[in-house]
């Protein structure tokens, strides 16, 4: 397929846009099943709850989420200029 021109004059690659596409939708579903873990794991905490093993799984889980959400950003930044012609 020859690649497309957009109204700024930038040529479309399809394959690349298709991975980048790809690559967004994944890194968002990473993220959000890690958040749906970690939002299950403190529904079933309280404050005066004290397990350490429970709260040291939950602190690992956020560190995960956090990066799963960076991953998201970048994907998505990096789709959006690919979009909009940007560098």
């Amino acid at each position: 397929m020859s690649p497309r021109t957009t109204d700024k004059s930038v040529p479309t690659d399809y394959k690349t846009l298709q991975r980048l596409r790809h690559s967004c939708r994944l890194t968002l579903e990473r993220y959000v099943d890690l958040a749906s873990q970690s939002s299950g794991q403190l529904a079933t905490m309280s404050p005066d709850s004290f397990d350490p093993l429970r709260r040291a799984n939950l602190n690992l889980l956020k560190q995960k989420e956090d990066r799963a959400h960076e991953a998201y950003l970048r994907s998505r930044t990096v789709l959006l200029n690919y979009v909009l012609g940007e560098e």
